[in-house]
């Protein structure tokens, strides 16, 4: 069961002012301010790009132990001259 609310004992306390509102940015310095920032690389190419890159990786050392353990790949030539 809820309580029962209690009457204030004393008044409440009058409400603070409003601050005053800070004044509008002039056209100009929004212009310049737009102008110095220059946008770096999206992050969609950024992603983009790492993938590929980490893509071509693995595929490389997939053909490594290729040709390392079965002979076979694009480097099986280079392990069977050295193990000769």
């Amino acid at each position: 069961m809820a309580a029962k609310r209690r009457k204030a004992s004393t008044p409440r306390k009058p409400a603070k002012p409003a601050r005053p509102a800070k004044p509008a940015r002039s056209a100009a310095s929004k212009a310049v301010d737009e102008g110095d920032a220059k946008p770096g690389m999206p992050i969609e190419v950024a992603i983009a790009a790492v993938t590929a890159l980490l893509l071509v990786v693995a595929l490389v050392l997939v053909e490594v132990e290729k040709g390392k353990h079965y002979g076979t790949g694009m480097f099986s030539n280079m392990y069977e001259e050295s193990s000769n």
